[in-house]
Formats: structure tokens, C-alpha cells, sequence
């Protein structure tokens, strides 16, 4: 049988070998707490890490926003004045037309005019020039005259 002593020592070998177990379970629970405390930090700064990246984007979102407000803005300004232009590109096509139209009317009148003092001067020059026929049969006339009246002087004396 077995002795007291040797119960003892079994008892306390196994309690030991139990103890022993616990003790390497308890360290292996611990490491692995450490681990996971150590996971979670690392995961605690990575959150945060995101959440500037994230808060980053939605500055940089917001900035885009309000630039791309801004040149909306910048849009409609410049189609306002595009319109503005083309009404008074409008209306200036519609003076400028008026305004060639009354140049081309004053163009055609000042072109019969023109005709009409073409005519005149036409005319006065043949009038000059038949005046100067008729000045020099007159002066043929009358130098052909003194000589008939000299002669007959001439002859009277």
C-alpha cells in the first residue's frame, strides 16, 4: 500500500504540476493581454491617424467646395456680362447698320450731285468755249472792220 507520505508527495506534485500549469496558463493569459492591450494602442493610434486623415479630406473637400462655388459664381458673372455684351453687340450691329445705311444714302446723293456739277461743268465749258468762238469772230469782226474803216480813211484823206 501506499504510504501516507508518498499520498503527500503525490498530492503535492500533482498540486504542484496544477499550480505549475496555472502559473504558465496565467503568464500565457497575461502575454497575450499585453499583446492585446499592445494591439489595441497601436489600433487606437491608427483610429486616430485616420481620423486626421479623414478631418484633412473633409477641410480639403470644403476648400474644393467653396472653389468650385466661387467659380460658379465666376460663371454666371460672366455670362451675365456675355449677355450684357451680346445686347449691346446687338445694338450697336443695329447703329452700325442704320449708320452705313445713312452713309451709303449720303454716298448716293453726293454721287448724283456730283453727276449733276459734272453736267453743269460739262455745259458751262461748252458755253466758255463757243463764248470764245463768238469773242473771236467778234474781234475778227471788228479788226476786220477797222481795216475796212482805215482803209477808208485811208482814202478819204
Amino acid at each position: 500500500a501506499v504510504s501516507h507520505k508518498d499520498e503527500v508527495t503525490a498530492v503535492r506534485d500533482a498540486m504542484s504540476e496544477k499550480s505549475n500549469q496555472s502559473q504558465f496558463e496565467r503568464d500565457e493569459a497575461i502575454n497575450k493581454l499585453d499583446r492585446a492591450a499592445s494591439d489595441l494602442a497601436g489600433l487606437r493610434e491608427e483610429k486616430q491617424a485616420l481620423e486626421k486623415r479623414l478631418q484633412a479630406s473633409q477641410q480639403d473637400v470644403e476648400a474644393e467646395q467653396r472653389g468650385k462655388s466661387g467659380l460658379e459664381k465666376q460663371v454666371v458673372q460672366l455670362e451675365a456680362e456675355k449677355e450684357t455684351l451680346v445686347m449691346n453687340g446687338r445694338a450697336d450691329v443695329k447703329t452700325l447698320a442704320k449708320e452705313v445705311k445713312r452713309l451709303r444714302k449720303a454716298i448716293q446723293n453726293m454721287q448724283a450731285k456730283e453727276e449733276t456739277f459734272s453736267v453743269e461743268a460739262e455745259e458751262l465749258k461748252q458755253n466758255l468755249l463757243e463764248r470764245d468762238r463768238s469773242d473771236e469772230r467778234d474781234i475778227a469782226r471788228v479788226k476786220s472792220i477797222l481795216k475796212e474803216a482805215d482803209n477808208l480813211h485811208t482814202r478819204i484823206n
